[in-house]
């Protein structure tokens, strides 16, 4: 059985709602370079930002998560340096380097 393709938005309202997803995307990876975010937002934005990659035909929201989720990495890689400068009193070197792993889902 064929699927008929749909060749554009059938409903304004859906653009519409497409268009403000995008801003909202685009928006947060601006929000993530100028505010210090706590660990759970930072978690949340992650899972919001790999979601559309799994759909097709939405390449505007792709873009803007990629922004996303290359911020947020960039986040969580300054983490990690943070982690590794610590003093030996916080983050002693014979257990292994401590490093901060965020799951997506």
């Amino acid at each position: 059985m064929k699927r008929a393709k749909a060749h554009g938005a059938k409903n304004k309202n859906i653009l519409a709602l497409y268009n403000k997803l995008t801003d909202l995307v685009g928006n947060l990876a601006e929000l993530v370079d100028i505010q210090e975010l706590t660990d759970t937002i930072i978690l949340q934005m992650s899972t919001l930002a790999v979601a559309p990659f799994f759909v097709e035909n939405i390449s505007e929201l792709q873009l803007n998560a990629l922004k996303l989720v290359t911020r947020v990495r960039n986040v969580q890689c300054s983490y990690t340096v943070f982690i590794h400068s610590m003093p030996d009193v916080f983050c002693p070197r014979d257990s292994g380097p401590m490093v901060l792993h965020f799951a997506y889902g």
